[in-house]
């Protein structure tokens, strides 16, 4: 094979592992994400439910027996895509790192035409990836 065709298909090839880590990227973020959006919900939940109860001067539970049962079953399907999720999050992470790695370094050798910023985002995604494992392994999202 010829030495600049050599050098094209190493280029194409870093610029799609960089398009991987950049979408590995993004489901470490909405991982990270969904946790803090499921506290949200119950917290939501139960101001909507102080709140009822207040203004209804607690008649609400003998229009609804089950009222705050009913409130919060739906933060159980949140609860187990979040937990999927984040038993998914360490092998995203490692494929993420290994993309974003093997992306900079097949674009940093490239002779004909630097992708300087393509090199600055694979920079950025190994750094935010290493923060976002920090955050989840010392956070204690993970247990083994």
């Amino acid at each position: 094979m010829n030495k600049k065709y050599l050098n094209i298909y190493t280029l194409h090839f870093g610029k799609i592992l960089s398009n991987y880590s950049i979408l590995g990227i993004c489901f470490l973020s909405l991982i990270m994400l969904s946790t803090v959006l499921t506290a949200l919900y119950y917290v939501f939940s139960f101001v909507i439910v102080v709140s009822t109860i207040i203004f209804t001067v607690g008649t609400i539970f003998v229009i609804k027996p089950n009222f705050i049962g009913d409130m919060f079953a739906g933060g159980d399907t949140m609860v187990n895509i979040t937990k999927a999720l984040n038993k998914a999050f360490p092998y995203i992470l490692g494929f993420t790192l290994a993309f974003a790695i093997t992306a900079l370094v097949l674009l940093c050798v490239q002779k004909e035409k630097k992708s300087t910023a393509r090199i600055v985002v694979s920079s950025v995604i190994i750094g935010l990836a290493v923060v976002l494992s920090l955050v989840f392994f010392l956070g204690g999202y993970y247990s083994a």
